[in-house]
């Protein structure tokens, strides 16, 4: 599969035998990738298929992807681009694995938005930006990404206020399900405290 993976990503064959390897080909040979990595996940051939055509593209056609089109790919093509783009990879290209990363992040996959914040956060091949950085993390934590969550629970306990803000924004993720004592306490809290301006 990594010799497969690296061949077919980003559009540019990279050995001398399989460099007549046809569009077709390497889109084949990605799907039977896809159906590996989502064994036992319900996802349709629309989803793999959706996958598979974002991950054969350049740098430069990802970066012209519009918000719309990002918006058109689903939860689960999101999860494909991630693990095959970003996570288990053999691409060596960062500039094309941050990309996977980007669409996937905003396509709503909530582990990429978190891995994408992290790049803001320690500026890692970006700007380093910690208020975009932050607003990812918030974002990553109401898709239900308990380590993004977590996060800024710690950075908020830590005294930083645009975190603090963030989680008093969102008051309460379900997904963690905090019991109704919890709940209450972190109201009190947040009564006692003085409010930001």
């Amino acid at each position: 599969m990594a010799v497969m993976m690296t061949l077919i990503m980003g559009g540019t064959p990279t050995a001398t035998e399989d460099n007549d390897l046809s569009l077709q080909d390497r889109k084949a040979a990605l799907i039977s990738d896809i159906d590996v990595i989502v064994r036992g996940i319900p996802i349709t051939e629309h989803e793999i298929d959706k996958a598979a055509d974002i991950l054969l593209k350049s740098k430069e056609e990802l970066k012209q992807l519009t918000k719309e089109d990002i918006e058109a790919i689903s939860l689960n093509s999101a999860y494909c681009i991630y693990c095959l783009g970003y996570g288990e990879t053999d691409i060596e290209d960062e500039d094309l694995q941050r990309e996977f990363l980007r669409i996937a992040a905003e396509a709503g996959y909530s582990e990429a938005l978190g891995e994408y914040a992290g790049l803001f956060y320690g500026g890692h091949g970006v700007p380093e930006d910690e208020s975009k950085a932050l607003n990812l993390y918030a974002k990553a934590s109401y898709a239900g990404d308990e380590e993004s969550y977590n996060f800024l629970l710690q950075l908020a306990e830590e005294g930083n206020k645009q975190a603090k803000s963030l989680l008093k924004q969102y008051e309460y993720f379900p997904q963690y399900g905090r019991s109704e004592q919890e709940q209450s306490n972190h109201q009190s809290d947040n009564e006692d405290s003085p409010q930001a301006d």
